[in-house]
Parts: structure tokens; sequence; C-alpha cells
């Protein structure tokens, strides 16, 4: 796995799929309590899919400027605007922090599925 394997995408635009324009909405934990907003995605080169949604953890559990990947696995569209993670707000504090979210290193794309439990 490299690092170049994914293209950091900020906005939503034509070549996402539908199901993938989901820059700027508000993620919210599977209590309903909001973590924060979308800032932007990564999308797989290989297939074009979002793999990942990029989440500033700023403003709670006194975490401020801390970006982590999501796997989009764990997340489910509700609607327009709307996007709810299947684990609280509190189970993310731990969570691994790339240095630099849009381009993370294979190994820190490996630290958040190994976190999130996905293999």
């Amino acid at each position: 796995m490299n690092s170049k394997q994914f293209l950091c995408v900020k906005e939503n635009n034509h070549r996402l799929r539908k199901v993938d324009r989901i820059v700027g909405f508000f993620l919210y934990d599977r209590l309903g309590e909001s973590i924060g907003k979308i800032e932007s995605l990564l999308v797989s080169n290989a297939t074009h899919h979002a793999e990942y949604v990029i989440v500033n953890l700023g403003g709670f559990l006194r975490i401020a400027g801390k970006s982590i990947l999501i796997p989009l696995t764990i997340c489910e569209v509700e609607d327009m605007g709307k996007v709810t993670l299947s684990l609280t707000q509190e189970s993310l504090k731990d969570a691994p922090a790339p240095h630099d979210p849009e381009n993370p290193t294979s190994m820190e794309v490996e630290l958040a599925r190994e976190y999130f439990g996905i293999e």
C-alpha cells in the first residue's frame, strides 16, 4: 500500500459517485450527538470510490485541531446533510491523527483501519 493510493477531495463534484457527495455534511454519532463537519474525502485512485471521511475533532473533549480519518464503511448517509457514525463521540478521542490527513502515509491509513476494526 502506498500513500498515493488516495486522492483528497474537498468539494462535491460530478466525478464523485452520487452516494459519495457528502463533503460539507454533518457527522453525528450513534447517539445523535454532533461530531463535526466532513471536511474532505479520501477517494481510492483504484476504484474512484470514497473510502474515508476527514473530520476535525476540535471543539470537544479538549482536543484542538485533531483531524482524523474515519472509514466510510462505518458511516451511513441518513439524509441530505447528515451522516451517522456507528460509534460514539467519546470513542473517537483516542483515534489516530495522521500528520497530513489529506495525504496520509500507508502506515497512518493502516492505523486508522485497525483502530476502527476494519480488515
